[in-house]
C-alpha cells in the first residue's frame, strides 16, 4: 500500500511541475545591438558676411579741396624747362568740383594764372619781341579711373579732358593778337601731373580698402558668448575675402567686401581660435551673393528622449493570438546611426526585446522622427522561432508613434539667442556686428554618446559696420 502511495505522489509531483511550467512565461535570449557612434566629421558650410562700404565722392572733393589751397604752382624763370620763355603763377580761384558715376571721377579745377610770356614774330623781315603780363582764369578738366586691385591697392589712371576758359587772355602786339593757346598747354603741363597726384593720393586715402577690413577681420575671430544659461559661443573663422568692383552710382561709391566665413557654435568653455592675418589677395567678382548662414547643433539628450518615451510606452501591454505582453522598462541609445530602442517585457513573453530605426527631421511639424522602424534582426529571429505572433501586434508601431521629439522649442530657443546676439553686437574700435536671421535647415540629425543632435542652418544676413570715427575717439 505505501509502495502505491508512493508512486502516486511522484506521479502528482511530475504533473504540477508540469503544469507550472506550462503556466509560466518562456525566457528568450535576445542580443544586444553594439552601443557605438559613428564619428561626425562635422564641417559647417562656408557662408559670406558683408562688410559695407559707403564713400560719399564730396569727401574726397572736401579733402582736396582742404589740401590744395592758394598758390599751387609757380614758375619764376623764363629761361628752364626748355627756354620756353615763360613765368607762370597759378592760384586756386574756387572750390575743385568732383564727380564720379561708375567707374570714372571727373573733376573739374577753376585756376587764376598770372603769366609773363616772350612774344617773337617777323613782318617785313623784322623781327618784333616782346614781353607782356598776362592774367586770366581757367578751368581744367581731368578724367580719372578707379581699379581695385587682387592685392587690395587702389590703382587711378588720370588723363586730361581739356579746358575751359573762364576769362581768356587778350595778347596785342603791334596791332597783331596772338595766339595764347600756348598758356594754357603749359598750364595742363606744368599741372596736370600734381593736381593729378593729389586727387590719387586723396582717393587712395579715402578709399584705403585694406584699412577699411583689417580691424573687422581680426575682431571677429574671437568667439561671442551668446548665452549664459547655456554656454552657448558663437565662432566665426575667415578664410577669404571678395570683393565687387569699385563702382558709383549720384557720387556715391557703394561697395560690399564679403568675408568667407565658417561660422559655428559650441557649448561649454570658450572655444579654441586663432586670429589669422588679413590675406594678401582679394577675389574681385562682378556679383557676390551676400548671403550668411550659421550652424547650430542643437540636441536632445538620450535621458530625457527615454524619459519622453517611457511615459507613453512603459506599463502598456500589447496583445496578440490570445497571448499578451506588458513592456516594464526601455531604454533608448545609438548603434551604427541607428536608434535602439531596448525594451523589457514579461508576460506570455520574458526578457529584453530590441527595436532599431533612423532618426530623421520631419519639417512638417518640426519634429525628430524614426524610419525604417522595426524589431532589430537577431530579436527578429528569436522571435520567429519562440513568439512570432509579437511581430504581428501594434507594438512596433506604437512605440514608434512614441519615438517622436520635438525640435519647436530647441530652434526657438536657438534662433532667439542668435538674433539677439547679432542684432547689434559691438565689437570695439568703430566695429559693429549686425545681422538679421530670416529662415532656417535642418541639414541633418546624427547621435553621439550623448544625446540625438540636429544640425540645424540659420539663414541671413550678416554685416560688420564700420565707422571710422569712432575707432579714432
Amino acid at each position: 500500500m505505501k509502495k502505491y502511495l508512493l508512486k502516486a505522489n511522484i506521479l502528482f509531483a511530475v504533473l504540477g511541475f508540469v503544469v507550472i511550467q506550462g503556466c509560466s512565461s518562456p525566457g528568450i535570449l535576445t542580443q544586444a545591438p553594439n552601443e557605438n557612434y559613428l564619428s561626425i566629421d562635422y564641417k559647417p558650410k562656408p557662408s559670406l558676411i558683408s562688410v559695407p562700404i559707403d564713400i560719399d565722392v564730396k569727401s574726397i572733393e572736401t579733402l582736396i579741396n582742404k589740401k590744395l589751397n592758394g598758390l599751387i604752382y609757380e614758375d619764376n624763370s623764363l629761361t628752364n624747362n626748355n627756354n620756353d620763355n615763360l613765368m607762370l603763377k597759378v592760384w586756386k580761384r574756387d572750390n575743385f568740383k568732383i564727380d564720379m558715376e561708375g567707374d570714372i571721377l571727373s573733376y573739374r579745377i577753376p585756376l587764376k594764372i598770372w603769366a609773363k610770356a616772350g612774344f617773337k614774330f617777323q613782318k617785313l623781315g623784322i623781327t618784333i619781341s616782346d614781353y607782356r603780363d598776362l592774367n586770366c582764369e581757367i578751368a581744367l578738366k581731368f578724367r580719372t579711373k578707379i581699379t581695385l586691385n587682387k592685392d587690395l591697392s587702389l590703382t587711378t589712371k588720370t588723363v586730361s579732358d581739356g579746358y575751359q576758359w573762364i576769362t581768356a587772355p587778350t595778347v596785342n602786339i603791334a596791332g597783331y593778337n596772338m595766339p595764347v593757346t600756348f598758356i594754357a598747354d603749359a598750364i595742363l603741363k606744368y599741372n596736370q601731373t600734381m593736381i593729378g597726384s593729389e586727387v590719387d593720393n586723396a582717393i587712395k586715402t579715402n578709399l584705403d580698402i585694406k584699412k577699411m577690413i583689417d580691424e573687422p577681420w581680426k575682431m571677429i575671430q574671437k568667439p561671442y558668448k551668446m548665452s549664459d544659461e547655456y554656454k552657448m559661443w558663437l565662432k566665426i573663422t575667415p578664410l577669404e575675402v571678395y570683393s565687387q568692383p569699385l563702382l558709383s552710382k549720384n557720387n556715391k561709391i557703394h561697395n560690399v567686401i564679403s568675408f568667407k566665413t565658417l561660422t559655428e557654435t559650441f557649448i561649454g568653455n570658450e572655444p579654441a581660435y586663432k586670429v589669422s592675418p588679413t590675406p594678401a589677395q582679394i577675389n574681385i567678382q562682378n556679383n557676390i551673393n551676400n548671403g550668411f548662414e550659421v550652424n547650430v547643433l542643437s540636441d536632445i539628450p538620450f535621458t530625457e528622449a527615454t524619459e519622453m518615451a517611457k511615459k507613453y510606452i512603459v506599463g502598456k501591454t500589447f496583445e496578440g493570438g490570445g497571448k499578451k505582453v506588458t513592456v516594464k522598462g526601455m531604454n533608448l541609445y545609438g548603434s551604427n546611426g541607428k536608434i535602439i530602442v531596448a525594451a523589457d517585457v514579461e508576460g506570455s513573453v520574458k526578457g529584453k526585446i530590441y527595436f532599431a530605426g533612423v532618426p530623421y527631421y520631419d519639417i512638417a511639424d518640426s519634429t525628430i522622427k524614426v524610419s525604417d522602424f522595426d524589431f532589430e534582426l537577431h530579436t527578429k529571429g528569436v522571435l520567429l522561432k519562440s513568439a512570432a505572433w509579437l511581430m504581428h501586434g501594434p507594438i512596433v508601431k506604437m512605440i514608434q508613434k512614441r519615438l517622436e521629439f520635438s525640435m519647436a522649442d530647441n530652434i526657438k530657443d536657438s534662433k532667439k539667442m542668435l538674433q539677439k546676439t547679432l542684432s547689434s553686437y559691438e565689437m570695439g574700435m568703430g566695429t559693429t556686428l549686425k545681422g538679421k536671421l530670416d529662415d532656417f535647415n535642418i541639414e541633418g540629425v546624427m547621435l553621439t554618446h550623448e544625446s540625438i543632435k540636429a544640425s540645424i542652418v540659420f539663414k541671413g544676413k550678416l554685416n560688420v559696420l564700420v565707422n571710422p570715427g569712432a575707432a579714432t575717439k
